[in-house]
């Protein structure tokens, strides 16, 4: 699973709507999709800003974090912790909080999953 965190907003204005997507667009691909390599795996996101005066959509750029590899890091200084401290090899991680939050975070994320798949299944299916 991978976790999100915004970084970076930017608002893009222009006369019409089309004129200020172009240049978000533009500007995406100048400054993310480009630098890839140096500013790593980032996911973007582009918002029509209702409130504004003129046509305006809002960039918001996420860092993502993948989670596989810190929560075996995590089991592993915990088993370490637990081996040197209590002296035995039985891991006791039916009582981890941890695990149940990734549980519960896994299954929050399927319920989404599924939702948004039968959602542009359906769109799609309308359009055609």
């Amino acid at each position: 699973m991978k976790y999100a965190a915004p970084f970076f907003t930017k608002r893009f204005s222009a006369e019409t709507k089309k004129e200020a997507y172009m240049s978000l667009a533009k500007w995406v691909a100048t400054n993310v999709v480009s630098n890839q390599d140096e500013i790593g795996e980032t996911f973007w996101n582009a918002a029509e800003d209702k409130d504004a005066n003129l046509p305006t959509y809002k960039l918001t750029l996420f860092c993502m974090l993948d989670e596989t590899e810190r929560k075996n890091k995590f089991c592993n200084i915990c088993k370490t912790y637990h081996k040197s401290f209590f002296i035995n090899q039985d891991y006791n991680c039916s009582k981890c909080n941890m695990i149940s939050y990734v549980a519960r975070l896994e299954e929050g994320l399927s319920i989404k999953k599924s939702y948004r798949k039968e959602r542009l299944k359906f769109l799609m299916n309308k359009n055609k």
